[in-house]
């Protein structure tokens, strides 16, 4: 497998929860893509990012540092529509969806690094969450 050099690449790491719940979130992206034309969000598999939490432990255990995700907040969250969404569109769906619950509970079982190749973020590697790689 060929990859880019670091600099280049952009790579972030995630909990893909559950075929049925990704499939729920899916059909919230696709409510979006049509009603609002954000279509973006739908250019990766539905996950809950740690990107953030990756940079923390890289920065504090291997010295390595990004500029950029230091100076950005960050909160675990779902996609469901990306910066294509325009503040009109976003005025007229936040009434729809601000109280609309979506809750779905599950204990991952691995870690999944996703890469963007330009076009969308595929996954590429995931990394299996057990007592023995914890131990490790």
């Amino acid at each position: 497998m060929t990859s880019a050099a670091p600099s280049t690449s952009r790579f972030f790491v995630a909990f893909l929860p559950p075929s049925a719940f990704q499939e729920q979130v899916k059909d919230i992206q696709q409510y979006f893509a049509e009603r609002y034309q954000s279509r973006a969000a739908q250019k990766s598999p539905p996950h809950i990012t740690l990107q953030s939490h990756l940079s923390a432990y890289l920065a504090e255990e291997l010295a390595i540092i990004d500029p950029a995700s230091q100076e950005r907040s960050f909160t675990p969250h779902i996609t469901v529509a990306f910066r294509d969404l325009t503040r009109q569109n976003f005025k007229a769906a936040w009434p729809e969806f601000q109280f609309r619950p979506l809750q779905f509970e599950f204990t991952a079982a691995d870690l999944t690094l996703l890469i963007h190749n330009e076009q969308r973020w595929n996954v590429n590697r995931h990394f299996p969450l057990t007592i023995e790689s914890m131990n490790n």
